[in-house]
């Protein structure tokens, strides 16, 4: 192990010394791989004996190659296990040592040599992640991933960070967010516009990390109770090209279901540029979610109740239990706010009675809220249980109005702004360029095949 350490160092010593020679991080990466004692010891000597040998922040690097190493030896690789099951049980190892080495790794590593790690930092991310979220510890994380999140978005070509760029690690933040119910660092990232997606030489994106952040989003906004926001970023998740579903879809279609539903009062569709496959293959999937929207949209209360009842178990299983909820009780609101275009007053008696409210202080309480909410106007006499409809008294003529209408203005300009810098990016592409040259006199003009 002593000349493992010789070699590695030596190597980073010949990057100082030639200070206009980058650090070949891939001779370090074969150096670890080709050497046998290295891949045929232990976890824990790896960890007790090999990672003292190389302080952070210098051996960036080195740190993350054998941290990853040590996590392929103690990590459970049982097929049907999940993210969380599988970092349960970790074998052979000191698990406070480990986690408490990974922190000071995803802390204090160099941005630079991170970017030369390719996926290897990212999986680390994965997996302190879960590990915290199984030992119930997701709020002690966050401001470690949200730097994490900051440090993958480094470009050593062009030694600036990208805040509007999506890596791999953005769904782990949320994910701990959503965990511990601390939103405030997951409300930062979410307001970072998405323009670009971290993709390098030696690093991949999948899929599934694209899915995740949008469909935490959508969970996060929900939890909010933004629900614009929220089907704005499930209906994202839906609108990935795909030729076959993932869980995630699946998921993301029945939260867009039951939100449509509290927030609109109806169930929307998703839009045209939706892939067909998409729509045909997730309806059948999600019958018990379709049946409850023609229960709600039709007001046949105990139908709704029936199935609420009945598939209890599934909504739990599903974690919508809450929204199920939700949607009970916008079913009393859904039926209020027709009241108040039918008539100008109604007593609560007869409130309780058109919506199906057990009683009158039930109706109270919920107009209450709703008067309180802004979702309908209206005053209650106490004197003789009377309710007075009113219209929106909204003049649309104050300043706080004005300043909100400037801020979504200047919001228009910078995207469109974003578009065009993004445009003369791709129309100045040398493969973009090569590809147009090529397919002269083809008929072939559409973007996307361009962009092969």
């Amino acid at each position: 192990m002593e000349s493992l350490v010789a070699t590695v160092r030596s190597l980073y010593q010949t990057t100082q010394t030639e200070t206009q020679k980058p650090l070949n991080h891939q001779e370090i990466l074969n150096t670890f791989n080709t050497n046998s004692t290295f891949q045929n010891e232990t976890a824990d000597n790896l960890l007790n004996n090999l990672i003292p040998s190389f302080p952070i922040p210098e051996f960036s690097l080195a740190n993350i190659i054998i941290l990853n190493n040590i996590l392929n030896k103690v990590m459970t690789k049982a097929r049907n296990l999940n993210e969380i099951e599988a970092v349960s049980n970790l074998n052979g190892i000191n698990e406070q040592k480990l986690i408490s080495e990974l922190e000071k790794c995803l802390k204090e590593s160099d941005p630079k040599q991170i970017d030369y790690s390719g996926d290897m930092f990212a999986d680390l991310c994965h997996f302190y992640t879960n590990k915290l979220i199984q030992l119930n510890q997701a709020k002690k994380g966050l401001l470690t991933m949200h730097e994490c999140v900051k440090k993958l978005q480094y470009d050593s070509y062009s030694d600036k960070y990208n805040t509007n760029q999506l890596t791999t690690v953005h769904s782990d933040l949320l994910k701990l967010s959503l965990s511990s119910k601390n939103f405030t660092i997951g409300q930062k990232i979410m307001s970072n516009e998405i323009l670009d997606i971290k993709k390098t030489a030696s690093s991949t994106f999948d899929s599934k990390f694209y899915l995740s952040y949008f469909y935490y989003c959508g969970c996060i906004s929900s939890s909010l109770k933004n629900f614009e926001d929220s089907l704005f970023y499930f209906e994202q998740v839906l609108n990935v090209p795909a030729n076959a579903l993932s869980q995630i879809m699946i998921d993301s279609y029945k939260k867009f279901i039951l939100i449509s539903l509290i927030y609109k009062g109806k169930l929307l569709g998703l839009p045209k540029f939706t892939s067909r496959k998409v729509i045909t293959q997730i309806k059948p999937m999600c019958s018990v979610y379709h049946d409850l929207a023609s229960a709600f949209m039709d007001f046949e209360l105990e139908k709704l109740n029936s199935l609420c009842h009945k598939y209890q178990e599934m909504f739990e299983r599903d974690k919508n239990s809450g929204l199920i909820k939700q949607l009970q009780n916008a079913f009393y609101k859904l039926n209020i706010q027709k009241l108040t275009k039918t008539f100008i007053t109604l007593s609560l008696t007869d409130i309780a009675a058109k919506t199906r409210l057990n009683s009158t202080s039930q109706a109270e309480e919920l107009i209450l809220n709703m008067i309180r909410d802004g979702e309908i106007f209206a005053t209650i006499n106490q004197k003789d249980c009377m309710v007075s409809f009113h219209d929106n008294p909204e003049k649309y003529d104050n300043p706080n109005l004005m300043n909100k209408l400037t801020g979504e203005m200047f919001e228009c300009i910078d995207l469109e702004n974003s578009m065009k810098k993004m445009e003369n990016e791709i129309i100045t592409h040398p493969h973009y360029i090569q590809k147009c040259q090529t397919n002269v006199g083809t008929g072939i003009d559409e973007i996307d095949q361009l962009l092969q």
